[in-house]
């Protein structure tokens, strides 16, 4: 796991998003780039950890075949359940260091979190 924010959460602060694989470190450092404060879990034990932990996360990006003990539409699911108010965006499980479909991904989130 990376060092992780502060807990501060007001509403003038960047919008935090939890990336769960998704060729992460691609993702992350683009999203990051894109002014968005971005958590990164390699799994979804380490997701559920950070979930717990940052109640201010407004996005989770995950691959729909993640791995852990739930793959990415398991965690859709869970944080449907438990924590509605966060927003999932499932990615196919493509390489996403491709700039092409960064630009897309990063566009869709910015609607999602408008």
């Amino acid at each position: 796991m990376n060092p992780l924010p502060s807990e501060r959460s007001d509403s003038n602060t960047r919008k935090t998003i939890l990336v769960i694989e998704v060729a992460r470190t691609s993702a992350a450092d683009q999203l990051r780039a894109a002014d968005f404060t971005v958590l990164e879990a390699a799994n979804s034990g380490e997701a559920l950890v950070l979930l717990r932990a940052f109640p201010n996360i407004a996005l989770v990006v995950t691959d729909l075949h993640s791995s852990g003990s739930m793959n990415g539409a398991a965690i859709a699911e869970w944080l449907n359940r438990e924590m509605p108010h966060i927003k999932v965006l499932l990615a196919p499980g493509s390489d996403r260091s491709d700039a092409a479909p960064m630009v897309q991904l990063i566009a869709r989130i910015r609607a999602l979190l408008a």
